[in-house]
């Protein structure tokens, strides 16, 4: 019994900073957008940033997926 409440403690652990990551990603893309949306040239540093490291929204929505499967 006391594997499982460990268990299930980690699961909480890790949902807690899975969420709080998919958190920040998302604040960070909310700034970013409203940056892009003042400065066009904030676009293509955007694009090639998604090109060299790919979508980091795409890690967001895998995070948000972890955390409803946990």
């Amino acid at each position: 019994m006391l594997e499982l409440a460990a268990s299930l403690g980690d699961v909480m652990d890790d949902i807690e900073r899975i969420a709080l990551h998919v958190k920040n990603i998302g604040k960070f893309e909310d700034q970013w957008r409203q940056m892009r949306q003042r400065n066009p040239e904030e676009d293509k540093i955007h694009s090639n940033y998604v090109e060299e490291f790919g979508d980091y929204m795409q890690t967001a929505k895998a995070g948000e997926s972890r955390i409803l499967a946990l």
